[in-house]
């Protein structure tokens, strides 16, 4: 009986292994062209994002024309650039 409940349980610890890694290699964080306001000092955004003059940070090397976000009201009112 203790050896039937070892093979459960290693069973149970593979399959829990196996899923845990299945799901962590899929993931992929989307990064959006734009996602941000910078439109307040002092006009910081997240790693691979610029400021824009617009108050919105953009993610270097994507197209800004694809950017679905309004800007923020006040923007320039400071500069809004990095």
């Amino acid at each position: 009986m203790h050896r039937h409940r070892l093979r459960n349980w290693l069973v149970g610890a593979a399959l829990l292994a196996a899923s845990t890694t299945a799901a962590t290699s899929c993931f992929d964080l989307k990064k959006p062209p734009c996602a941000f306001s910078c439109a307040t000092p002092p006009h910081t955004c997240p790693q691979d994002y610029t400021c824009g003059d617009d108050g919105l940070c953009y993610r270097d090397g994507a197209d800004p024309a694809k950017c679905l976000l309004t800007p923020p009201g006040d923007a320039g009112a400071d500069g809004g650039t990095d």
